[in-house]
Order: structure tokens, then C-alpha cells, then sequence
């Protein structure tokens, strides 16, 4: 899980899943006390498995650091 400064976590994964096919899940993955009582924002997960392969890993990788660059 990660929070990305600058842009909310819904716009970001509509951005990556409509331009680059990209799922990711982004919300208080079912700790919302956790997340309520240290005030921080919902967050984004990625979830890799053993079927993922180092292209789509670097794919993502490469997606994500698009977007962030344009709303930095």
C-alpha cells in the first residue's frame, strides 16, 4: 500500500486502469480505524502474484511513475 502526494487515489486508479489497463485497488482496505485514527488518507494497493510477469511489474512501474511525474 502506498498514498501518492499530490493526486487523490480514485483519480489515479481511473488514470492508470483507462490509459494503461492497469488495476489497482485504492480505499481503507477494510481498516478504517487504522487509517481514521492516524488521520492519513485511503491508500492505494498493488497486489502481485506468482502469474504476474517482470514486464507487467515493469509496466506498472513505468505507468505509475508517468502519472505522478505530470501532477508533480
Amino acid at each position: 500500500n502506498f498514498v501518492a502526494q499530490g493526486i487523490r487515489g480514485l483519480d489515479l486508479t481511473r488514470i492508470l486502469y483507462e490509459n494503461r489497463g492497469v488495476v489497482m485497488r485504492y480505499g481503507r482496505h477494510c481498516v478504517h480505524a487504522w487509517f481514521n485514527s492516524r488521520e492519513v488518507p485511503e491508500s492505494l494497493r498493488v497486489s502481485f502474484g506468482p502469474y504476474n510477469s517482470r514486464d507487467e511489474v515493469e509496466a506498472l512501474a513505468d505507468a505509475l511513475g508517468d502519472v505522478l511525474r505530470y501532477f508533480r
